[in-house]
């Protein structure tokens, strides 16, 4: 599966801005086209999951978009992303630091973090 994206360059030397007019509000950028399309298939990606977690539908890719004055790339996806099923993890409150988050030397509490069979792991970043 791919998405298209626009790609859109104020100077032919200048960073790249990358919207993805499939997903509302997905949007990346990078110093160098190839920079600006592999963060736009990160930031894809991870506006599928955040879609599939709040079970929501995520948007079929158009075929045609509009450029509107920048180029059109298309950017591949894992199609097995769209599968998988979002797991919901609770951590207590005793393990997160001040700001609700887990330190780093601890993850998942320590022990082996495991999948389902046939599963994909997830980068949580």
């Amino acid at each position: 599966m791919e998405y298209l994206v626009v790609v859109h360059r104020d100077r032919p030397d200048g960073p790249c801005g990358v919207t993805v007019p499939d997903l509302p509000g997905c949007f990346s950028a990078g110093d160098t086209l190839a920079e600006a399309l592999a963060n736009a298939r990160e930031a894809i990606a991870l506006y599928v999951e955040d879609v599939l977690e709040s079970a929501e539908p995520v948007a079929e890719p158009s075929t045609e978009i509009d450029p509107d004055g920048g180029i059109v790339a298309a950017v591949p996806l894992d199609d097995g992303l769209l599968s998988e099923k979002a797991i919901r993890v609770s951590v207590p409150e005793s393990e997160t630091n001040e700001r609700g988050a887990r330190p780093a030397a601890s993850p998942c509490g320590g022990g082996p973090v495991r999948r389902p069979s046939g599963g994909r792991g997830r980068r949580t970043s």
